[in-house]
């Protein structure tokens, strides 16, 4: 705002929206790319600021919903990430940052044509509040939610991450709930790295098949429910 002598305007709010990829039962097709980013994540404004007078504080950041529906064919991909954090904005008093959701599906109905692999897989839901200009102090933030949900066809459907899988739903505030769940059926998943699993709120993982981890396999969360079989290193 620049406002000589006189009260800046605070940030504006920003929500993140809506960000999916999909592909349709009984689909036959190979999907390729070299990498995956798909975000709907919300940032709030800066204050303005006033020479002489008074600066604005930061504006809230909600993140929207990210995910993936995917079903039979076959696919073979990059990195893979999913983001839908909220960040409050910069300001006297920062604003506050409310995650969003992300979430990782694929549920057959079919079997696929070929393999499935992700390079990497990445999920986060933060809450980040806004930084302080002044003695207003770091804005609220809340954690959202991630998800992974892997129901293969059968054996030979599985999916393999040949690196590492990381789930991040962090915030100062923990609403009630699951931070992250996971269900995985029909096929084992593999993860060729390390599992990094991190939420201010509670984590649920079940289903029939296993959770497989060649390197370390890290969870921390407010609880652990896990009905699943977890297998590490």
């Amino acid at each position: 705002d620049h406002v000589s002598g006189g009260t800046a305007t605070d940030g504006g709010s920003g929500t993140g929206g809506t960000a999916q990829l999909i592909s349709t039962s009984g689909g036959t097709g190979q999907l390729t790319s070299s990498n995956v980013l798909i975000l709907a994540g919300g940032a709030g404004g800066a204050g303005g600021t006033s020479s002489g007078g008074s600066n604005g504080n930061g504006g809230d950041g909600a993140g929207g919903a990210a995910s993936t529906n995917l079903a039979d064919g076959a696919f073979t991909l990059g990195p893979v990430i999913l983001g839908a954090d909220g960040d409050g904005g910069n300001g006297v008093i920062g604003g506050r940052g409310t995650g969003g959701s992300a979430n990782f599906k694929l549920a057959d109905s079919s079997g696929p044509t070929g393999a499935r692999t992700l390079g990497s897989l990445s999920i986060y839901a933060n809450g980040i509040g806004g930084a302080s200009s002044g003695t207003g102090g770091t804005g609220a933030s809340d954690a959202g939610s991630t998800g992974l949900d892997v129901e293969a066809f059968d054996t030979a459907s599985g999916l393999g991450i040949t690196g590492d899988f990381l789930a991040d739903a962090k915030g100062a505030n923990a609403p009630a709930g699951q931070g992250f769940t996971a269900l995985i059926g029909g096929a084992p998943l593999l993860v060729g790295g390390n599992t990094t699993i991190t939420t201010s709120r509670d984590a649920l993982m079940s289903g029939t098949r296993r959770f497989n981890t060649t390197g370390d396999l890290t969870i921390t969360a407010r609880s652990l429910s896990a009905s699943a079989p977890l297998v590490a290193g």
